[in-house]
């Protein structure tokens, strides 16, 4: 009976400090991941490196990364997680329908934005003036991704989005491969991912030029699903990641995104 009682005991106490300190075994919360245009391709790490780092401060949170758009939205509809970290311009699209409510976002060097480049080969002759029915290499924007391109590329130049024959790739190294060996004729990739890919492979990279940069889009979005979480998990989520005493644990992550700091 003693024995019986010191472990009910235990156990009451380990998960008065679980409470404490973060989340616990019966909150279930899902936290998933998609943002083609970071410069991470091996998710299988990511996954791993936030597993640890969420396992070292006690919480049960389940991550999981997602490389292309229709296996994110088809995960979402099958089981809503309580938080996602993903584009703005999905936050834009699916605010409404999916009760998404935006509370963080991530900086890098002091900047919460990031520009595109629109790249062509140098003999392919391409300009403003010729873009029609062109083959354009490009990470996914969603279901509205002409308006997008026309809004951050496009529309001051006088080019409709919709004239362009538009190719989704995961990532940006494909899109730069894929134009230097002359699958497309053009490739739209984030600025510091393209100086990445020229550190790497920079004979690939010289026999291409830049054509256009975008405007500034929004670093991915911290989001909850208000229908689908209660504000004390939002502010636990939220404390875990602004934590002073969490900047160093999360630096590794950090350097993985491209994120060195958060913002409310």
């Amino acid at each position: 009976m003693k024995l019986y009682l010191r472990s009910k005991h235990t156990i009451a106490l380990l998960l008065a400090i679980l409470a404490i300190v973060g989340f616990t075994a019966s909150d279930k919360i899902d936290f998933y991941y998609f943002f083609p245009d970071s410069s991470q391709n091996n998710l299988g790490n990511l996954k791993k490196e936030m597993d640890t780092f969420f396992n070292n401060k006690n919480v049960v949170i389940g991550f999981q990364p997602f490389l292309r758009f229709s296996d994110f939205m088809h995960k979402i509809k099958e089981n809503m997680p309580e938080f996602i970290l993903a584009p703005e311009w999905l936050l834009k699209q699916y605010a409404d329908e999916l009760s998404l409510k935006p509370f963080l976002v991530p900086s890098r060097n002091g900047s919460t934005s990031y520009t595109k480049i629109l790249m062509v080969k140098k003999d392919s002759g391409i300009d403003l003036k010729n873009m029609k029915d062109k083959t354009l290499a490009l990470t996914s924007m969603g279901p509205m991704s002409d308006d997008i391109l026309n809004d951050i590329l496009f529309s001051e130049k006088n080019v409709d989005a919709c004239s362009v024959k538009k190719i989704k790739v995961s990532k940006d190294s494909d899109a730069i491969f894929a134009l230097a060996l002359g699958q497309v004729d053009m490739a739209l990739v984030v600025r510091d991912n393209l100086e990445k890919i020229e550190r790497i492979y920079p004979k690939i990279v010289s026999n291409l030029i830049p054509l256009l940069e975008s405007k500034p889009l929004s670093m991915p979005v911290l989001c909850y699903f208000e229908k689908n979480v209660s504000l004390e998990s939002v502010e636990k989520m939220r404390n875990l990641f602004i934590s002073k005493e969490n900047t160093k644990e999360f630096s590794e992550i950090g350097n993985m995104l491209q994120i060195d700091k958060w913002i409310p």
